[in-house]
């Protein structure tokens, strides 16, 4: 099983949410290297591509969509219980 900690969900999160490396890297105050570092880690780690890369930006495949959605549903709830 990948284990992967809240950092990493928050960066894929931000990825799959902008579309883009250079704006995730923004709202996060990151490297664009940064983020992709991180992106790549976890692609190693669940054995697949979570992204696609281009010269528009990104798109996220079907993993990515899904690994995607989860790390954003995990973020909200933990910014929910940090709010409690």
């Amino acid at each position: 099983m990948a284990r992967i900690n809240l950092h990493s969900m928050q960066v894929l999160a931000a990825v799959a949410s902008a579309k883009s490396l250079t704006r995730a890297a923004a709202e996060l105050h990151m490297t664009p290297s940064a983020i992709s570092k991180r992106i790549t880690e976890l692609e190693l780690r669940f054995g697949t591509a979570l992204l696609v890369r281009n010269s528009a930006g990104v798109t996220l495949p079907p993993a990515g969509e899904i690994v995607g959605r989860s790390c954003n549903h995990i973020m909200v709830r933990v910014s929910e219980m940090t709010q409690e």
